[in-house]
């Protein structure tokens, strides 16, 4: 019986675009380098590496502090698809003065 181990780790392969595939894009087409992109939101370039190459994804203020450089919201940043036009039905009731009533 022969037992093989693999050298590197595969990577995991992501169906939509990932958060460092979005971070890189963003900053790309904002012509920053890693280190500008880090100075603006108050880390280092080796974060912003670590995030890029989705070995870790950052905490809230660090989610914050990049959107604010980048100027996008971190929704966008994050991927989450802007809610459709057609109220919830949570703000269908509370916004409906009739429901308030009962």
């Amino acid at each position: 019986m022969e037992l093989t181990i693999a050298s590197v780790m595969p990577r995991k392969k992501y169906t939509e675009s990932s958060f460092g595939e979005r971070l890189m894009g963003l900053r790309k087409a904002r012509g920053m380098t890693q280190i500008q992109l880090a100075k603006a939101a108050k880390t280092t370039q080796r974060a912003i590496s670590y995030y890029e190459n989705e070995a870790g994804f950052p905490p809230a203020p660090a989610v914050i502090g990049l959107a604010r450089a980048l100027h996008v919201t971190a929704d966008e940043l994050l991927g989450i698809e802007p809610q459709s036009r057609e109220a919830s039905k949570f703000e269908q009731v509370t916004n409906d003065p009739e429901s308030m009533r009962q």
